[in-house]
């Protein structure tokens, strides 16, 4: 019901008030008060559909509750109008492993990282971690396979590394 009363009357709202409305989500949201948030960012979508950080916020809180088809489908949603959102991409590549896309993972995490190198060794990074030196396992593999040479020479740019380590 409180969702349902988020989103009355959020029409006409202005970028202002979308604004306040979406600090008002990311606030609940980090208190782990996700019903509420929710109908923040709904009424937020109410207004904008196409608002990438409101999609992009919401598709992380359908990770974090276990849904990730739906949280692809929106962060995906997120990335195709504002492709520049490092976060977004590196939390779309999280889905996608989830999900046992690992190349497609591998590929978003590779975007995350051309736009914002910090993501290359970001403890946010679990993804990152797995398709650099040391990892074996598929989204290396499928990083090998897809020849996604920006991984590979981010490896060997660390101290220590060789080709036969990444």
């Amino acid at each position: 019901m409180r969702a349902r009363g988020a989103a009355a009357g959020t029409e006409n709202m202005t970028e202002a008030g979308i604004e306040a409305r979406l600090d008002s989500a990311r606030a609940l949201h980090r208190q782990g008060l996700l019903a509420e948030a929710r109908g923040h960012y709904q009424a937020v979508l109410a207004t904008s559909p196409d608002h990438a950080d409101t999609l992009h916020l919401l598709g992380v809180m359908q990770l974090q509750t276990g849904a990730a088809e739906a949280g692809v489908r929106l962060i995906s949603r997120a990335v195709g109008p504002a492709p520049g959102m490092a976060k977004a991409h590196n939390n779309l590549a999280h889905g996608l492993l989830a999900l046992g896309r690992a190349r497609e993972a591998l590929a978003s995490v590779g975007q995350a990282v051309l736009l914002d190198p910090a993501f290359r060794w970001s403890r946010h990074s679990a993804v990152w971690r797995r398709v650099t030196c040391g990892c074996r396992g598929p989204a290396c593999i499928a990083g090998r396979r897809t020849g996604f040479s920006a991984v590979w020479a981010s490896c060997l740019q660390r101290p220590g590394s060789t080709r036969e380590k990444c």
